[in-house]
Order: structure tokens, then C-alpha cells, then sequence
């Protein structure tokens, strides 16, 4: 028997981890009742769709105090008088299956909230790696780091975290904490979705330095090299083969051949992040 691939069953697999479950933001179904108990208990509450990718219907309802909310879908916001009123308006734009699930105060770049997408794979048998871990900072006045949908840019992680205002966390520290939460989460994830070779995931660093899980996907977040003027695979065409299929075209190549490919390169590692960020952030298929 088969386990859902929905996002609040893999939000339950993880937060029965208690070495996970501190870095999971409470998530519920959509309702009346969950609203409201949510808006009591923090500050900002994400409304989010139960199933899909890529910031689509995502709102934030945020508290203006005196019981009033700031309501946001996109880059729209309009201000509400009170839980009912919020409760209402969501009603309106809600046409499928919703989750609720509390807000975190991302760190920013230059005022835009950004999060990380980290890349974990494996071969078959083998251990989990972490191949892949970019920055997506949300384009001006969006809630959503989708690049294409909110007009973002992607960054080396290093640089993001530099470049935020994150109180009583060094940038190493930070990076530490991302790859050890993302492989336990993998190795989680791996106990019951069993023939996964890869996951992505989507983690927060808020403005205190604390690393969260957003959500995992098992989408494969993979990225294509072509020649210019061909169009033709110049790597491998699966994630088993081991010469290039040059007469198909270009096809998806994990992340896990493009990491090894740049660090075998020679680069340090400021320039290896800075070619990952580029090579990535042209492509937009890692958002």
C-alpha cells in the first residue's frame, strides 16, 4: 500500500521525528476553527494549497493588532477588521483543498524575504547527500520566493545569509545547521517513500538564525545543459547512465552530477557557489 505524496502527510512523517518536530511550523487542514485558533496563537499565518508547487495561492495573513489583519495574495494586500472578515475573504479565493500553517519571520535581503532550496539525493544503496543549496529571494512586495512568479533572483546561500540582518547565528553555523536538518529529513522522508532518490526541500531562516522546514517536495528539481547551438545532451541522460546521450534532446541531469562536475573544476568555493547561483538562477528550473 502506497503512502500520500501530499504535503501534510509528509509534514506528519516528519513531525513524528523528534529530532525534527522543532523544526516544523505547526500545519493543520483548512478550516473555520484552524484559522482562528492560529491567528490567537502567532502573529503570521500562511494559508497555502494542500497540493501543487511554486508559491501558487499562497496568502499570509498577518496581525495589525486591535484585531485587525493585513491580508496578502501576491502582491495585493488589503487590510481586514477582524478574524471573521479574514475567514471570509479566504473563503472567497479558496477553491481547493487548503492548509494553514504558522507564519515565520524569514531573514531578508535588502527587505525581500528570502528562503533556501536544498537539494538532497542518493544513488541506490547508497547515503544521502546534500548536492544542491541555493538562496530565492521574493521579488519586490511578494510573501513568495518563486522566481518566476514574483519576479525574485536566486543567490549563492552564503551571500543571502551575509547580506541579512540574522542576529546570534554566524554564516557556518547557519549552513551547518541547513545540511544537517535537510539529510535527517531525507533519511525520514526515505523510511516511507522508499524508492526516492532525491527530495527537495524548501527551509526558512528566520531573523534569529533558527533553520525551519517549509515543505518537501519529490518533484525532481533538476537542471539541463545543452550546447547552444545544438540543443543536444552534452551529460548524461539519466541518473544511471554513465556516457552522454548526444542524439536525444537535452533531458534533465541531476544536481548531484552538475555539484561534482563544478568542484572537480577547480574553483574555490566562493566562485564554485557564485557558477552553481548563475547556472541555476539562468534556467529558473530549481524555483
Amino acid at each position: 500500500m502506497s503512502i500520500s505524496e501530499s504535503k501534510l502527510t509528509k509534514y506528519y512523517v516528519l513531525r513524528a521525528s523528534s529530532a525534527l518536530a522543532g523544526a516544523l511550523p505547526r500545519t493543520r487542514p483548512f478550516s473555520k476553527r484552524a484559522l482562528y485558533d492560529y491567528l490567537h496563537r502567532y502573529r503570521k499565518v500562511i494559508a497555502k494549497p494542500a497540493s501543487g508547487s511554486g508559491g501558487a495561492g499562497v496568502i499570509l495573513i498577518s496581525s495589525r493588532g486591535n484585531s485587525s489583519y493585513r491580508v496578502q495574495r501576491g502582491a495585493n494586500r488589503r487590510n481586514v477588521s477582524s478574524k471573521s472578515s479574514a475567514y471570509r475573504y479566504l473563503r472567497n479565493k479558496i477553491k481547493t483543498r487548503y492548509l494553514v500553517q504558522k507564519g515565520i519571520s524569514l531573514a531578508r535581503v535588502n527587505g525581500r524575504p528570502f528562503d533556501v532550496r536544498v537539494m538532497v539525493q542518493r544513488h541506490p544503496g547508497s547515503h544521502w547527500v546534500v548536492t544542491g543549496m541555493l538562496a530565492k529571494v521574493a521579488g519586490r512586495g511578494y510573501i513568495i520566493t518563486n522566481v518566476k512568479r514574483s519576479g525574485g533572483r536566486v543567490l549563492p546561500l552564503r551571500t543571502a545569509i551575509a547580506r541579512a540582518s540574522i542576529r546570534s547565528a554566524s554564516t557556518d553555523a547557519i549552513i551547518t545547521r541547513l545540511r544537517r536538518i535537510a539529510l535527517l529529513a531525507a533519511r525520514r522522508l526515505a523510511t516511507y517513500y522508499t524508492k526516492q532518490l532525491e527530495f527537495g526541500l524548501d527551509m526558512g531562516i528566520d531573523v534569529n538564525g533558527k533553520v525551519w522546514i517549509i515543505e518537501a517536495t519529490f518533484v525532481p528539481i533538476s537542471l539541463c545543459f545543452s550546447s547552444s547551438q545544438t540543443n543536444r545532451c552534452t551529460a548524461p541522460s539519466s541518473a544511471t547512465s554513465e556516457q552522454p546521450n548526444r542524439n536525444m534532446p537535452c533531458q534533465a541531469i541531476p544536481l548531484m552530477r552538475i555539484s561534482h562536475a563544478l568542484l572537480t573544476s577547480g574553483m574555490n568555493t566562493e566562485a564554485y557557489e557564485k557558477r552553481e547561483a548563475a547556472v541555476i538562477g539562468s534556467l529558473f528550473l530549481f524555483c
